[in-house]
């Protein structure tokens, strides 16, 4: 979780409680789209940016889809540039094929994009910073990943509500985590 989600996540529902429409309806403002909130427009303009800031894989342009080509990688586990598209605004606005330059930052809509190769094949400790935030890179929401102790191994899901949590209901406090390896592929 980057700085900008730990704020949206301290000062989003907070600033919602100030809005004269807000009720305790799945913690979302109750006014409609056309309403003159300005507690709503403000919350939703900062999830925006919150979700633009936060790192994206590049997503696959279909149309280069065929037996062999269904994701952004390639068989070594690389990303193949030329067949992503940045995963906001579905545009080829994220690298420079005559330069083979990756963007940090999709040029068109400004999303920041993950470029790294693969699944993580290390162990992500879950570490906290002086106010006890998370501070370490996390897996996707519902995302199932490995986790450990340092002794035991299992599957479990990153869950967020009102904060974030295993699904297990372990704590994080000396755990880490992995992604899943990707599925074994059946050569013919």
């Amino acid at each position: 979780m980057n700085k900008y989600q730990e704020a949206f996540m301290l000062m989003g529902k907070k600033t919602l409680t100030h809005c004269p429409g807000y009720m305790i309806t799945g913690n979302r403002c109750s006014c409609n789209e056309q309403s003159e909130c300005g507690y709503k427009q403000a919350v939703d303009t900062l999830q925006e940016l919150v979700e633009k800031a936060t790192p994206k894989k590049p997503s696959f342009d279909k149309s280069w889809e065929d037996e062999e080509t269904t994701d952004i990688y390639n068989e070594d586990g690389s990303i193949n540039e030329i067949i992503c598209l940045c995963p906001n605004c579905h545009k080829h606005s994220i690298y420079d094929s005559e330069y083979g330059v990756r963007f940090d930052y999709c040029h068109e809509c400004g999303q920041a994009l993950d470029w790294s190769d693969g699944d993580s094949k290390e162990w992500i400790s879950f570490t906290f910073d002086e106010d006890g935030m998370l501070n370490c890179p996390l897996p996707d929401e519902e995302e199932e990943i490995l986790v450990s102790d340092g002794k035991d191994v299992w599957i479990d899901t990153l869950m967020e509500d009102n904060g974030y949590y295993l699904d297990s209901g372990r704590e994080f406090r000396g755990l880490a985590w992995m992604q899943l390896p990707k599925p074994h592929v059946k050569e013919d």
